[in-house]
C-alpha cells in the first residue's frame, strides 16, 4: 500500500506513539484487504465503548493512546453501561461507573464527543452523500452507507479509533463503486407497515445472503426508522454493511440489477417472526430502542401512554440529545406518569442490569440476537403497538 512521506513519518513514530500504533492499524488493515492507498475522511464514529465489553485491558490500552493522542476528524461513541445522569437509579455498582466514567474521559480527552449513542446519524453526526468516513456500529454503518449514500467500510471499534486519530482509512471495500456492487435481488411481496416487519425482513434476506449487498424492490413506502430496523437487522444477522432500495436509496439504479434473487412474501414474514419468538414464562422487561428510539417513536410512545399506567416493567432506550429534545417537546411526561423508565446514554446489550434478567419482549431483532448471545435470555420479538399494550397489562 503506498504511503506518503508524512503517512511513512507517522508510521515510524515521528508523531508520537499514538499515530504510530493508529497507522500501524490501518497499514496493517490496507494489507489485508489490498488497498491501494489511504484516503481522508470527514468524521469517525467509535464502538466498543462499555467497560462491560473492554474491560481493563481495553481501558489500558485506551489509557496509553490518549496520552498525547488527539482525533483529526470529528468522532462521536457508541453507547456506554448506564444512563450517565441515571445509574443509581439503574442500580449499576459504584466500581462499574468509575470504570465506565474512566474510558468516556479517556475519549474525551482525545477530543472525541461523548454522544453515546448508536443513532448518531439523527443529530450528532450526520454525514453527507459521497463523503468518505470511518464509522463502527454495524447498524449505523449500513444505514450511512444506504440511505444517505455516504461511503464507510464495517470498521471495528479500534480501526475506527485508528482512523480518527490519523484523519483517513485505507481505500478498499465500500471506499469504491465496485465494492458496492450488489449481488441479489430481492423482490418483497409482502405488505410491510410495522417497525418490526421490517427488522424480520432483514433477518430472512441476510439469513439467505449473509454479507452479500442486496438490491431490494418493493420497500419504497419505507421511512428512516423503518430502514433503521432493516439496517439493523441486515448487520445482525448476515453482516451486511449496506443495501439498495428501489426508488429509495441514492444511486440504486447506477448498478446493473442481479440475476439471483429471492422473494419474500407474507408467509415468509410470519415465519421469521416464529423464528424470533421464544417461549416466554417471565418477561422481566419490554425494551424499546436497539438501535435508540428516534424522536418519532418517542412521540407515538407518548401518545400511547398518555393517561394510562404500565403493569409490567418498560424500559426506552435513547441518545441524550433526543431525550433533551423531546422533554422541551413535552413528549416525556406522559411516559414518566405511565410509569415507563427512559435511559440515554445506553443500551442493555452492554449494560450490566441485562445480567439479572430473564425474559425480554422487545421490537427489535438486532436485540433479540445479542440479549440470547449476550446474556443468554428468552426473548420475544413483537411490533411496537404490541410491546405496548403487553406494558399496560394486555396479553
Amino acid at each position: 500500500m503506498y504511503l506518503t512521506r508524512e503517512e511513512e513519518k507517522i508510521l515510524a513514530g515521528e508523531y508520537g506513539y499514538a499515530y504510530s500504533k493508529a497507522m500501524e492499524i490501518l497499514v496493517a488493515i490496507g494489507k489485508i484487504y489490498k488497498a491501494s492507498k489511504l484516503i481522508e475522511i470527514s468524521s469517525a464514529h467509535i464502538s466498543g465503548v462499555s467497560y462491560k465489553n473492554i474491560g481493563e485491558e481495553g481501558l489500558k490500552f485506551l489509557s496509553s493512546l490518549a496520552i498525547e493522542g488527539r482525533v483529526r476528524v470529528p468522532t462521536t461513541l457508541n453507547p456506554a453501561g448506564f444512563d450517565t445522569h441515571k445509574w443509581k437509579e439503574m442500580g449499576i455498582n459504584k466500581e462499574f461507573v468509575e470504570k465506565q466514567m474512566e474510558v468516556i474521559n479517556i475519549f474525551r480527552r482525545m477530543g472525541i464527543r461523548p454522544t453515546l449513542t448508536c443513532t448518531p446519524y439523527y443529530k450528532e453526526n450526520l454525514p453527507s452523500k459521497g463523503e468518505h468516513v470511518a464509522w463502527a456500529e454495524s447498524s449505523a454503518v449500513t444505514l450511512i452507507n444506504s440511505l444517505i449514500g455516504a461511503y464507510t467500510n464495517r470498521e471495528s471499534g479500534i480501526s475506527a479509533l485508528a482512523a480518527a486519530l490519523i484523519g483517513k482509512t485505507p481505500l478498499y471495500g465500500l471506499h469504491t463503486p465496485e465494492g458496492r456492487q450488489p449481488t441479489y435481488t430481492i423482490q418483497v411481496k409482502a405488505k410491510l407497515r410495522k417497525l418490526s416487519e421490517y427488522g424480520v425482513l432483514g433477518y430472512l434476506i441476510a439469513k439467505e445472503m449473509g454479507n452479500k449487498i442486496p438490491l431490494i424492490k418493493g420497500i419504497d413506502n419505507a421511512n428512516m426508522d423503518m430502514l433503521k430496523y432493516l439496517s439493523a437487522s441486515l448487520a445482525t444477522y448476515g453482516g451486511t454493511p449496506m443495501f439498495h432500495a428501489e426508488g429509495l436509496t441514492p444511486g440504486y439504479d447506477t448498478y446493473e440489477e442481479p440475476r439471483d434473487k429471492l422473494t419474500i412474501d407474507g408467509e415468509d414474514l410470519k415465519r421469521g417472526f416464529e423464528e424470533l419468538r421464544d417461549d416466554l414464562d417471565n418477561v422481566d422487561m419490554v425494551w424499546i430502542g436497539c438501535p435508540h428510539a428516534s424522536l418519532e417513536e418517542l412521540k407515538y410512545i407518548s401518545e400511547v401512554l398518555d393517561g394510562k399506567r404500565v403493569k409490567r416493567r418498560l424500559v426506552i432506550t435513547t441518545s441524550r440529545v433526543l431525550l433533551d429534545e423531546a422533554r422541551e417537546m413535552g413528549l416525556l411526561d406522559n411516559i414518566y406518569n405511565a410509569g415507563g423508565e427512559i435511559y440515554a446514554d445506553t443500551c442493555i446489550i452492554v449494560s450490566p442490569i441485562g445480567e439479572a434478567l430473564s425474559g425480554v419482549l422487545t421490537s427489535s431483532t438486532k436485540a433479540y440476537y445479542y440479549l440470547k448471545g449476550v446474556h443468554k435470555l428468552n426473548v420475544y420479538v413483537a411490533d411496537l403497538d404490541e410491546c405496548l399494550n403487553y406494558a399496560l397489562g394486555g396479553n
